[in-house]
């Protein structure tokens, strides 16, 4: 009964072990929950091997879009320069992944 137990204790444990190697990419910035979060298996620069990353969809979204005026456009810039001084060369592989789900 007890090995039944620990057997059990392992397997529900699991999916929780799993959760927390996901990479998630956001906005370092933010300071509440992200409205909306996007999971895929993905290979990026950065990684070895394929796996599951997050994406937070509001923080990249302005740079999937074509700035209107300068004042958006420098915007748009520093946000990019941000988010690249962070995630260096995965930055236009995440918005390649972005603009397939659009």
């Amino acid at each position: 009964m007890r090995i039944l137990l620990v057997l059990l204790l392992i397997i529900w444990l699991k999916p929780a072990v799993a959760a927390s190697n996901i990479r998630c990419f956001e906005n370092p910035s933010r300071t509440q929950a992200c409205p909306h979060l996007l999971y895929r298996s993905a290979l990026l620069p950065s990684m070895q091997k394929k796996a599951i990353i997050c994406i937070c969809t509001a923080d990249f979204a302005p740079l999937l879009h074509n700035a209107q005026n300068e004042q958006i456009k420098r915007s748009q810039k520093i946000l990019r320069t941000q988010l690249e001084t962070i995630y260096k060369d995965d930055v236009p592989a995440i918005l390649d992944i972005l603009k397939r789900k659009a």
